[in-house]
């Protein structure tokens, strides 16, 4: 190793020290701090590209990184960049921030927490190549700690951080107003990601866990049916023994879908139901409207309902009448695989003998008049009088 020189393109009338390198959009870059006119107060981050033995011009890192105080001793690591500031909220003098660039620009700083920081000063952070051990510079006092000139706290030492696997984790708990909440489904996201990492759905109780990272931001949005969505932030920055994080989330109900009553022999239209042509599979669309139609099975035990499925006019009379009972049979097996007892369905295929409109044979009409024939309904022929059913918005 030979003599140090001094590096020109970087050299001026004002203060550069605490170099440090690091990457940058992909090039390899010096990072240190200075007090050049043109920053934002202080001494403040910038940083310059490395090419060979040449240095690019200086580049400050912008109000994110810098304030109107002092930031100083950068660290690059991993495409985190870890600094001391008094000009951040923190816990009292020089703390330790970090902050992530994602190809385009840095997150906002986050304070690395205690025992990282105290209400003295704390910086120059830095790690060993596998991120288990760390070192910190701190004039914190301790009480091996000698006095200087009777002042507990004008020294610098050094601290060493071990780095363990740490178990934290998150457990939330889903309530509504009077008390635990089951059904609701929770997605899990980091940082600033668009997408969940983790999702979970709970019909047998209200508590949800999801294993965390150390040193990372999150949001927890919840939702469930008939409740408005909601969401939670936390993080679990300078979380250094194993912890769970706990929180509730308590839903609000919304307002309750209009009903109306139906009597029997009302035939009420199933929209959703559709099928392929020349085809009587259940189509994944029509699972809406058979659940509820489950559902008011299971409300009203002794009602027994006629199901029945109608063509448009097109064809021949015959293949629509078979057509429509293969339908019609298509919808009452899927009821009777959820549970339905079958004697409580008939199921009967119309054909073309039902239409709603003018559209008979060899009368000209449009595709969404031909559409309103071809239906889904059922009706109540044994069993209440009449049953309730929800208006669709």
């Amino acid at each position: 190793m030979g003599a140090p020189n001094p590096i020109e393109a970087l050299n001026n009338e004002y203060i550069s020290r605490h170099p440090v390198e690091g990457d940058l959009f992909g090039v390899k870059v010096l990072y240190y701090i200075s007090n050049m006119r043109g920053g934002y107060g202080g001494y403040d981050i910038y940083y310059s590209t490395i090419n060979g033995d040449t240095y690019g011009t200086p580049v400050n890192l912008g109000e994110v990184i810098n304030t109107p105080k002092n930031e100083e001793s950068p660290f690059y690591k991993d495409g985190t960049l870890y600094f001391s500031s008094n000009g951040h909220p923190g816990m009292g003098g020089m703390d330790n921030f970090y902050s992530e660039w994602d190809g385009k620009k840095w997150s906002s700083p986050l304070n690395m927490g205690f025992n990282y920081n105290t209400s003295y000063d704390d910086g120059f952070l830095r790690f060993n190549q596998g991120g288990t051990a760390g070192f910190v510079v701190s004039n914190r006092t301790h009480k091996d700690k000698k006095k200087f000139k009777n002042s507990e706290t004008c020294c610098d030492d050094i601290y060493m951080i071990q780095i363990r696997d740490l178990v934290i984790d998150l457990r939330l708990l889903v309530n509504n107003d009077k008390g635990p909440l089951e059904g609701a489904n929770v997605e899990l996201l980091e940082g600033n990601k668009k997408t969940s990492i983790d999702s979970k759905s709970n019909f047998l109780s209200n508590d949800f866990t999801f294993l965390l990272d150390a040193d990372k931001t999150y949001k927890a949005y919840i939702t469930r049916e008939g409740y408005y969505p909601d969401s939670v932030s936390f993080n679990t920055n300078g979380i250094f023994d194993d912890y769970t994080v706990s929180k509730t989330v308590v839903l609000k109900p919304k307002p309750e879908a209009p009903k109306r009553t139906v009597s029997r022999n009302e035939p009420i239209a199933l929209k959703s139901i559709y099928f392929d042509f020349n085809d009587d599979k259940i189509l994944p669309d029509a699972e809406k409207d058979l659940a509820y139609l489950k559902s008011l099975m299971d409300q009203y035990p002794d009602m027994v309902i006629e199901l029945s499925s109608h063509t448009d006019s097109r064809g021949d009379n015959e293949f629509n009448k078979k057509l429509s009972q293969r339908r019609a049979n298509s919808t009452k097996n899927w009821l009777v695989e959820e549970g339905i007892a079958s004697a409580r369905i008939k199921a009967v295929g119309y054909g073309e003998t039902k239409l709603l409109n003018k559209c008979k044979d060899r009368v000209k009409c449009s595709e969404e008049e031909h559409q309103l024939n071809r239906r889904s309904e059922f009706k109540i022929i044994a069993g209440p009088q009449t049953i309730e059913i929800k208006v669709e918005e």
